[in-house]
């Protein structure tokens, strides 16, 4: 069994494969070590990630949402802006905000792992500028608003991250009147 520079993770090597583990129990298992190690560090991303950064960009994915957005009521009158009259998201529509969000990482973790650092030079702050920027170019970037993460100056980073968004689909508000919670919906 050999440890990582994080004390936490450590592989243990068979003929055919390579295990990781993290604290003493098992992960996952990988062809070579070189893909054990790089999982290792993708999942110490995660980790870090779910601990400290998540409230960040949800705050900018539901921000954006609201003012970049139109809202359709019942009654069939659509507002500029969803956010014009103070609503806020109801509990369905945060849960499924979540899920985007979740899958959005999930899937794109390793890319934004491997680039976080040229990210933030090219930005100039911690990481992308905030995680609720990151939010808002993600909600604009999912919802084909021609801005978002293409137009940052992140190159091929950047490129790669607006098609992930766009992979997301499209999400859609709507509210039963101006006075009730707005609730979303995938398209």
């Amino acid at each position: 069994m050999k440890k990582l520079p994080d004390n936490r993770y450590s592989l243990s090597r068979y003929s055919n494969h390579t295990e990781l583990y993290f604290c003493g129990n098992y992960l996952e298992s990988h062809e070579n070590s070189e893909q054990a190690i790089k999982a290792a560090w993708l999942h110490k991303f995660k980790i870090w990630f779910d601990a400290l950064m998540f409230d960040e960009l949800k705050s900018g994915y539901v921000e954006c949402l609201l003012w970049s957005n139109s809202l359709e009521l019942e009654n069939g009158e659509i507002l500029e802006s969803a956010d014009q009259n103070g609503q806020e998201l109801s509990e369905n529509a945060l849960q499924l905000v979540d899920s985007i969000l979740w899958k959005f990482i999930d899937d794109n973790a390793e890319l934004i792992n491997e680039n976080m650092f040229k990210l933030d030079k090219i930005r100039g702050g911690i990481f992308y500028g905030t995680w609720e920027l990151f939010g808002h170019d993600l909600a604009l970037s999912q919802n084909g608003h021609g801005t978002g993460f293409r137009c940052r100056g992140y190159g091929i980073i950047g490129d790669k991250l607006q098609e992930a968004a766009e992979k997301l689909g499209n999400v859609y508000l709507f509210a039963k009147d101006e006075n009730s919670l707005i609730e979303v919906e995938r398209c």
